[in-house]
Order: structure tokens, then sequence, then C-alpha cells
């Protein structure tokens, strides 16, 4: 259940909540969404720039 909720869709609020619920270790699940969030918003943004520039 811990890695559905690493990589589930949704805000780290929500994950938090229901890996509390679930017994799981929020801390680790809120990581991989912290994680997931800065890849979207840091790495994603230059690819794409870069990859539709180069076509």
């Amino acid at each position: 259940m811990p890695a559905f909720l690493s990589l589930a869709p949704g805000g780290k609020d929500q994950m938090g909540i229901i890996a509390h619920e679930d017994g799981a270790d929020v801390s680790t699940i809120t990581i991989y969404q912290l994680i997931r969030m800065l890849y979207n918003y840091l790495l994603i943004p230059p690819f794409l720039t870069f990859v539709l520039r180069r076509f």
C-alpha cells in the first residue's frame, strides 16, 4: 500500500491523511510525493522546452 500512495496523484496532504489512516509511514510517503512534485515542476518544463525547440 505505501508504494501505491507514494506514486498516486493528489496532494501531499490527502496522501498523508490516507497513509496515517492506513498505518503506513507518513514521512516516507510525503517525501515521495515531494520528489514527484519537484520532478514535475523542475525537470519536465526544461526538457519539454528543449525537445520542442529541437523539433
